[in-house]
């Protein structure tokens, strides 16, 4: 699910959220900042982190907003479910196509250039499915966050979306490690500075699975039980606001950084 759903009898269960966001949020910062000194805009695949770092940035800043704002104040309602569903919608937009790009150089070898295309789909795809959301009136407050209240939308533009995505991000992952070390012993390759690179940047492909995994195990056992299991919903919140903390780790192994 987009919006993270906490246990509604626990209201200070939102604030469990807080630190892993702020976490993000100075991770993400980290990663913008230091892809401007490095100068990095000719590499493409810094380029699709890069966006990647400014979508998970400005989601973890509407999420924000619940702290410091009145959501039940419509236009801030209003705002803060489109924020969310956007830039949610950008971020795994922009994973995917990271991986798409890892798997073309990786294993087709061919060079996707065509970084025009990413930002078409990238920011072109939310956008038209949160104008669909608006013109259907389907943003309104879900528990502690607004988003789309309309659960046919939750369905469509969030549960299968993600499922999709993550399914084939995870696919993608195991093709290129089976690739990297299939006929070499794992130190092996690691001791060769382009394996390393293609393992360090095939660890990005792992990051939307372990942070929005636990939603769909979520909902799954919501629609299966009908029943909430507040560890599962606490998890799957730390674990998705943790995101761009987790790619700012994964970003920050690159030695270039530590010249």
């Amino acid at each position: 699910m987009v919006s993270v759903s906490l246990p509604s009898d626990q209201p200070s269960a939102v604030w469990f959220l807080f630190i892993p966001l702020v976490l993000s949020i100075l991770g993400l910062t980290f990663v913008i900042i230091s892809f401007f000194l490095l100068k990095r805009s000719k590499d493409p695949f810094h380029c699709i982190i890069f966006f990647l770092a400014i979508a998970e940035w400005c989601r973890a800043f509407w999420w924000m907003i619940t702290y410091f704002f009145d959501i039940h104040n419509q236009l801030v309602c209003s705002a803060q479910a489109f924020g969310i569903e956007y830039f949610t919608i950008a971020s795994w937009l922009w994973a995917f196509l990271f991986a798409v790009k890892l798997y073309a150089s990786n294993i087709l070898d061919r060079d996707l250039r065509h970084i025009s295309v990413f930002h078409l789909v990238a920011w072109g795809v939310p956008g038209v499915i949160c104008v669909v959301c608006a013109v259907y009136g389907s943003y309104g407050i879900t528990g502690y966050w607004c988003w789309i209240n309309y659960e046919l939308f939750q369905i469509l533009f969030g549960d299968c979306l993600l499922a999709l995505l993550l399914a084939c991000e995870l696919f993608i992952f195991v093709v290129i490690s089976w690739h990297l070390f299939a006929h070499q012993s794992f130190f092996a390759q690691l001791r060769q500075s382009r394996s390393m690179a293609t393992f360090r940047m095939n660890l990005f492909l792992l990051v939307p699975v372990i942070s929005w995994g636990w939603g769909i195990a979520d909902r799954l056992v919501l629609v299966i039980t009908g029943r909430e299991v507040i560890w599962l919903q606490i998890v799957h919140g730390q674990a998705t606001a943790l995101q761009g903390f987790l790619n700012a780790v994964i970003y920050g192994w690159d030695p270039d950084l530590r010249m």
